[in-house]
C-alpha cells in the first residue's frame, strides 16, 4: 500500500487535531479507518461513499 503526499498530510491533520484534542480521540480513529477503507479500490462503495460525503 502507497500513501501518497496528501493522504500523508490528510494523517498528519487528523493526529494533530486529536493531540491538541481539538477532535476527540474515538472520532479521530473511526474518521481515520474510514478514509483509509475508502480511498482502497478494493472497496468501491466506500470510496464512493467517501468521495460523495467530501462534496456535501
Amino acid at each position: 500500500m502507497v500513501i501518497r503526499p496528501e493522504q500523508l498530510a490528510f494523517y498528519g491533520v487528523l493526529i494533530a487535531l486529536g493531540a491538541l484534542e481539538i477532535v476527540e480521540w474515538p472520532v479521530v480513529a473511526i474518521v481515520g479507518v474510514g478514509h483509509l477503507l475508502a480511498s482502497q479500490h478494493r472497496f468501491v462503495i466506500l470510496r464512493e461513499a467517501g468521495e460523495a460525503a467530501e462534496a456535501a
